[in-house]
């Protein structure tokens, strides 16, 4: 039996609507329970900060803590000189650009031991898989109908779709750090705009070439 394999690739692209902003807070002492006290600080400041910002605080989500014990090497002997607590926390929030800077500033203003981490995602993502995997598999049956007309032949019935599911998508997301020093906001007024990003998808389908 004669087949023709063809593939298609589909991309989707789109404008960010949903930003995840992730801290990662660092607080160190020379008192285990000081380092704790220190982290939950500025989990505080963040989350206060959320809520003036008419988010909703509860959406703040832990996602790590731990404690380290801080060593130093001296004469071959190492002892312990203080503990890191490190407090990864993350949020996703659904906002105007404007917004997204004016909150930006305000925690870049107050937070002083904490990188911020940015990126950027779509709430439409399983539409856009959708539309994806449409035009991957309209380019495939093009490039097949193509094949087929050039070499004076006739497409007979599919007999095999190849197509990896989930673990075929791919899309991009932007992510930007950022290190807050709790500098002041007087002269800092931050400015992002999310960059697009893209879904894609890709099928191969086999037809069997009619006598």
């Amino acid at each position: 039996m004669r087949v023709i394999t063809t593939s298609g690739q589909g991309t989707v692209a789109v404008k960010p609507d949903i930003t995840v902003i992730t801290f990662y807070v660092s607080e160190h002492s020379k008192s285990y329970a000081d380092s704790i006290r220190l982290a939950e600080e500025s989990t505080v400041n963040i989350r206060n900060t959320i809520t003036e910002f008419q988010f909703d605080p509860t959406e703040l989500k832990s996602r790590s803590f731990s404690v380290e014990p801080v060593t130093r090497l001296s004469n071959s002997i190492k002892s312990i000189v203080g503990y890191q607590a490190i407090h990864t926390l993350s949020i996703a929030l659904k906002q105007s650009r404007e917004m997204l800077n004016s909150l930006l500033t305000k925690l870049h203003e107050r937070l002083k031991n904490t990188e911020i981490r940015l990126s950027f995602h779509s709430s439409s993502i399983e539409e856009l898989k959708g539309e994806a995997l449409k035009k991957a598999v309209e380019l495939a049956m093009k490039r097949a109908s193509l094949i087929a007309v050039s070499a004076n032949i006739r497409l007979g019935k599919i007999i095999d779709i190849k197509y990896a599911g989930d673990n075929g998508y791919r899309y991009n997301d932007n992510s930007i750090p950022l290190f807050s020093r709790g500098e002041s906001s007087k002269d800092l007024q931050l400015n992002i705009e999310p960059a697009g990003m893209s879904v894609s998808d890709s099928v191969t389908i086999t037809w069997e070439i009619a006598e």
